[in-house]
């Protein structure tokens, strides 16, 4: 169990760089999605200072960042909205989650790694990856279908 005060502590300086990069990433007019990911590499425990030096926090603290980013894109779902968007919507997504555990599931097997650990990191990969297009692409107000520019 993590200690009250320091894990709000590390709660509070990820909080803070969070609202940085979200305030840089904004005003850069790129996708915030992209300021959190770094904001994960400044508190994560690969820099030569760790703000976060808790291993453990760090983790719990991950943890819950992908159960908000999943808890609000359910929020968001809408079934009328998916049928509207009809079959071809359903075969893109198809194939773009079955490229992603494929591309995973290889990177496992060079690691090393089972089969089984493989086939999971190939669907941590193709779910986060999905959900960072669909953030991305929120912020950036894409909608509608996508046609290629005319010259």
């Amino acid at each position: 169990m993590h200690d009250a005060p320091d894990f709000l502590r590390a709660l509070t300086i990820v909080l803070c760089v969070a609202a940085v990069t979200t305030v840089v990433f904004q005003r850069l007019h790129q996708p915030v999605v992209l300021g959190y990911i770094i904001a994960g590499l400044i508190v994560g425990p690969h820099v030569p200072i760790p703000l976060v030096a808790d291993n453990e926090t760090v983790q719990t603290l991950s943890e819950l960042g992908v159960i908000l980013v999943m808890f609000s894109l359910g929020l968001e779902f809408s079934l009328r909205k998916l049928g509207q968007v009809g079959p071809r919507a359903g075969l893109t997504a198809l194939l773009e989650t079955s490229i992603m555990v494929w591309l995973g599931f290889l990177t496992g097997r060079l690691f090393g790694w089972t089969s089984l650990q493989s086939l999971f990191a190939g669907a941590v990969i193709a779910i986060s990856s999905t959900t960072i297009i669909v953030k991305a692409f929120a912020e950036q107000n894409v909608r509608g279908r996508f046609e290629p520019k005319k010259p």
